[in-house]
């Protein structure tokens, strides 16, 4: 009865759980070596253990101080880097540690690139024995095997820095910044991360600012462009992006005010190492400074009458987009003038600033007769706009619409009855 017989790459396939076995033994050697090296799923800017597994053809025993030497290399052809050399152990493993970081010096000016869990970006990762060993008596030199590198975007998160309040009608500038969680692994090879998060730099971020209070950024005015994160000369600096936004409003657009989700900041998704992410904030938009032609008065009552209560004249200071300076707004020094004839009327103090709305008032004592008078403000010892009050007469002028009835009189009397009516209508209307 025949035993059938087991080679040492199926006892490898079945040691390493069906892993890729490329490489075969060597040949014209004392002892024959097999060589198989184990796929990898590693994330960018961390680092993964890259191994292979050394064993006796005749016996299946691990080789040890065997160097091997590993490669990383591209399907078109065109990437060939040396990883480095690492020597086996006693259990016939050689282990590197591969930094997935470009700029490390090993992968000199390659331009790793990741993909998603469903369509990573796949690399093939090759061992050598690379020679040198203590082993004098195996014939390995030529012998090699292959496996595959799946490497995968890192996630990141895009966080806004500076830009969440400005003044309408001037300059903003948003400020981002792109966070990996965990950083990069050091290319030393001595961490498999960075070990705390860190920000990104030389990634590209897109700006956009929502003036319409649509949230759909459409509008091309939007649309702030792109801007590159740097740590600007100094290693130890986080790295952030930059735009400017001109908020001077158009069809008084934008207004000022809370905007909600007015800045999204955008890490696109056709960046090669870092999952999209994006990041929103309100914008608070402060009115502009002062403009005392542009504020506004309001009287209660709107027709006051002459020899009346008093008026409550009503100041809403506003800026040059005709926005209410509201209960945030700075204080400022505003007064009320009568211009012209006042006819009486007379303004006693200064404007109080109501805390609740930031509105000013002032009261006005009325005039004494019917007419028209004129009031003025100023802000801040500047000219600011006019108002005309309309006082009504405390007795109404013209033809009365009264009807007189007397009682029956004697001829005589009905004449000097009807006498004394007319002349009381007249007086009446000459004391109005």
């Amino acid at each position: 009865m025949s035993t059938a017989h087991v080679t040492p790459r199926a006892m490898l396939r079945t040691l390493l759980g069906g892993v890729l076995l490329i490489g075969a033994t060597t040949a014209a050697a004392q002892e024959a070596t097999v060589m198989a090296v184990m796929d990898v799923t590693g994330t960018y800017s961390d680092a993964v253990d890259v191994t292979a597994t050394l064993l006796r053809d005749v016996d299946n025993q691990g080789v040890e101080g065997v160097n091997v030497e590993f490669y990383l290399r591209n399907d078109a052809g065109d990437l060939n880097v040396d990883l480095g050399v690492v020597r086996s152990d006693v259990s016939g493993q050689a282990t590197l540690r591969v930094p997935l970081v470009n700029g490390c010096g090993f992968l000199g000016d390659v331009n790793l690139t990741g993909g998603t869990v469903m369509t990573p970006v796949d690399y093939i990762l090759e061992a050598r024995f690379a020679g040198g060993d203590d082993i004098n008596n195996l014939e390995h030199d030529a012998s090699s095997d292959q496996a595959t590198l799946h490497l995968l975007k890192e996630q990141s998160e895009v966080q806004i820095v500076v830009g969440t309040q400005a003044v309408l009608g001037e300059m903003l500038t948003i400020t981002a910044k792109i966070v990996d969680p965990d950083g990069d692994a050091p290319c030393d090879r001595s961490a498999v991360n960075g070990g705390r998060p860190d920000t990104v730099a030389g990634h590209s971020l897109a700006f956009f600012l929502d003036y319409t209070g649509d949230q759909d950024y459409s509008d091309a005015r939007e649309n702030l462009g792109r801007a590159d994160t740097s740590r600007g000369g100094n290693p130890d600096a986080e790295a952030t992006a930059s735009v400017t936004a001109d908020l001077t409003p158009i069809n008084n657009l934008p207004g000022a005010g809370v905007l909600t989700n007015a800045i999204q900041v955008q890490l696109p998704a056709n960046d090669g190492q870092y999952l999209p992410a994006t990041a929103r904030g309100r914008l608070v938009l402060d009115p502009a400074p002062v403009d005392a032609t542009k504020s506004t008065i309001t009287t209660d009552p709107v027709d006051p009458q002459a020899s009346g209560d008093a008026v409550i004249i009503s100041i809403t200071l506003r800026d040059r987009f005709n926005n209410a300076l509201g209960l945030d707004a700075a204080t400022h020094t505003v007064s009320v003038t009568v211009v012209g004839d006042s006819l009486g009327a007379s303004v006693d103090g200064a404007p109080e600033r109501d805390p609740n709305t930031g509105v000013y008032t002032q009261l006005l004592k009325p005039t004494s007769r019917g007419g028209d008078i004129t009031i003025r403000i100023d802000v801040d010892g500047a000219q600011g706009s006019s108002h005309t009050i309309k006082f009504r007469p405390l007795f109404p002028i013209g033809p009365c619409t009264c009807v007189t009835t007397l009682p029956s009189l004697p001829y005589g009397l009905s004449f000097v009855a009807l006498a004394a009516a007319l002349l009381l209508r007249r007086r009446r209307g000459v004391a109005s």
